[in-house]
């Protein structure tokens, strides 16, 4: 006899394959199988394929996998599907019990493992039985030991219970036939909670309530009763109170306006037993009060009785509306050397923490201004100066400034010979009287014209100035007298051109 050894395709169990016995069942999982022409095949002739895999999937999941939990779930429908396959019962034992090794059971399930045990020896073989019978025949022990200490305490419950009631009888009966007495009784804030009547009406004394009040540590409670000898006869108690609860706060919230401090008259911190208390310590290390916002600052409280309150109050710091903000020059017109430095005014000025601004310059071809407010200026012409508020940037304002050319004895320009260029009084030189030079000409075969535009107080002294090929920057120029608002007019052709002022 030639024995194979080959693993079940089912559960992954070791199989012992004889050749002379083709068919045959897995020790492990009780998978029918057969060994055809080299080929080991699980036979479930009553399943279709679907099912085949579930069959597979619970005999892997318990008997590989050792996962009963997954496992049972899954021979609970393959039985309810097949109720005459013993190898699904058996499946569910062993899933219900962790294969007989779970050491710890409800009654509930070992009645359900001993239901299922009665349908498996019903349809299954003998050799089957005997196998686990001595596995049930503990399951049986444990579910008869664990049903007697069930009834045993219920007798003993029941016995207490009997008791619990007689003493209660006795004691009520002494307790309402006695005048009220001083009890001491204390009772726990966190507890109390300020519900006096849920600890003294009807249970506890029988009486009605009509006040509370809170004297040297104590709760004083003033009550009626009404089923005594002397009715409506008014009694005072007193109970000592444990005050366990801290303190707590009713306003957390302080608004400020930028560069105050609080005063925290806004925050309130209350005890049930002592009431306000106002002697509280502050740490204000992480706040800041001069950036608007919301800032912290923690606190801690502690009542008489040691309890102590910590926490945050929000403080928010509120801007200081700019009302005026303006910037202003000493003067509006300045020379090209000149550097004027911008005033600034901004009110409220005594409440603003910041009162500084950022300046900016409309062409920087003309001038450069510092972050101090302080001019540059480059060229002649005219610049737009603008200031925003550090504090509050939606506050702006601007000025014009213009800017006239220094006064020299000689001005001498480079000009673009594509366009002509036009030169203006206080822009490109001073009024006075100045001999005009020549400039060099382009074109040498042409004479060009400058046009000179005068006002009442100058003056041309030739009636024509005329540029012709010949002349030079060092020859002699025409005479003219410029006076304020004139201007030269210089045609294309023309790149360098020269003013120089008559003594």
């Amino acid at each position: 006899m030639k024995v194979r050894r080959i693993n079940c395709p089912s559960c992954g169990g070791a199989l012992e394959i004889d050749d002379s016995k083709p068919y045959g069942r897995c020790k492990y999982c009780n998978s029918a199988y057969m060994f055809d022409m080299g080929i080991l095949k699980i036979e479930y002739s009553f399943a279709d394929e679907d099912t085949k895999r579930d069959i597979a999937n619970a005999n892997v999941t318990l008997y590989k996998f050792k996962k009963y939990k997954q496992s049972l779930p899954k021979f609970l429908k393959l039985f309810e599907k097949f109720q005459d396959k013993p190898e699904f019962l058996l499946g569910i034992i062993l899933s219900s019990t962790h294969e007989f090794t779970r050491e710890d059971y409800s009654i509930g399930e070992l009645k359900s493992i001993l239901y299922y045990w009665d349908l498996f020896t019903k349809i299954c073989e003998q050799t089957d039985i005997m196998k686990y019978q001595k596995d049930i025949d503990n399951i049986k022990s444990l579910l008869v030991s664990k049903e007697k200490r069930r009834k045993q305490n219920k007798i003993k419950f029941i016995v207490f219970l009997i008791l619990c009631l007689i003493a209660f009888g006795v004691v009520s009966y002494f307790f309402y036939k006695a005048e009220p007495t001083r009890k001491d009784v204390k009772i726990q804030l966190s507890k109390f909670d300020g519900v006096v009547d849920t600890y003294i009406d009807h249970d506890f004394l029988n009486c009605r309530f009509v006040d509370k009040k809170i004297v040297d540590q104590k709760l004083e409670l003033e009550f009626k009763c009404s089923n005594y000898t002397k009715k409506d006869k008014k009694y005072s108690y007193s109970y000592e109170v444990i005050d366990d609860e801290p303190p707590f706060i009713e306003s957390s919230d302080c608004t400020i306006l930028d560069g105050e401090k609080p005063d925290y008259s806004c925050i309130k911190i209350v005890d049930s037993i002592d009431g306000e208390i106002t002697d509280y310590e502050l740490d204000e290390r992480e706040a800041d009060f001069k950036k608007p916002g919301t800032t912290i600052v923690k606190f801690k409280a502690k009542d008489k009785s040691g309890n102590v309150l910590s926490g945050e109050i929000n403080v928010v710091v509120k801007p200081i509306e700019v009302t005026e903000f303006s910037i202003s020059f000493d003067k509006e017109v300045y020379k090209e050397t000149d550097k004027p430095k911008a005033k600034i005014k901004i009110e409220p000025s005594d409440k603003l923490r910041n009162k500084t601004a950022t300046f900016s310059v409309s062409d920087s071809d003309i001038a450069s201004i510092s972050k101090d407010g302080v001019l540059t200026f480059k060229n002649t012409g005219s610049v737009k100066v603008c200031a925003f508020a550090n504090y509050d940037e939606t506050k702006n304002d601007c000025k014009f400034v213009e800017v006239y050319a220094e006064c020299r004895n000689t001005y001498e320009y480079e000009l673009d010979d594509s366009n002509k260029t036009t030169l203006k009084a206080n822009y490109d030189y001073c009024p006075g009287t100045y001999k005009v030079y020549a400039p060099s000409v382009l074109n040498k075969e042409e004479a060009y014209g400058i046009e000179v535009y005068l006002t009442k107080d100058s003056m041309v002294y030739d009636k024509n100035i005329n540029i012709w090929k010949s002349t030079q920057l060092n020859e002699e120029g025409v005479k003219v007298s410029l006076g304020e608002n004139s201007k030269l007019v210089i045609p294309a052709g023309v790149s360098k051109f020269k003013l120089v002022k008559v003594k």
